[in-house]
């Protein structure tokens, strides 16, 4: 389930502030949740011992289709889509994404700095 980030601005402001701070909360530890997954599974010691990634990295010429990632088990159980994925890595230092916001890959070693 992807979460609107206005809607939830608009439905924070509805509760009381002691409520909303922890759906804030929630939502950031979330978030930061979903980009640490992500940082692992395209680690270069991650990426070294498994064969499916690469695979999948090959497929697509280094990168990795967030719609594959969100089915990894650990991601749908937080109820990451490819949407969802996008928003919370975007700003990354040690992944980007393609153009079209769909794809991910580890930055160039000398772009992670």
């Amino acid at each position: 389930a992807a979460v609107d980030a206005d809607a939830l601005v608009l439905a924070l402001a509805e509760l009381p502030e002691s409520d909303a701070a922890a759906v804030a909360d929630d939502e950031l530890a979330r978030g930061v949740a979903l980009v640490q997954q992500v940082h692992h599974y395209l680690s270069p010691a991650n990426l070294a011992d498994d064969e499916y990634l690469r695979g999948l990295q090959e497929a697509t010429g280094g990168y990795v289709d967030l719609a594959a990632l969100a089915a990894f088990p650990n991601l749908a159980a937080m109820g990451a889509d490819v949407a969802s994925l996008a928003r919370v890595l975007k700003h990354s230092r040690l992944v980007e994404l393609d153009p079209t916001g769909t794809l991910v890959r580890p930055r160039p070693r000398e772009s992670a700095a």
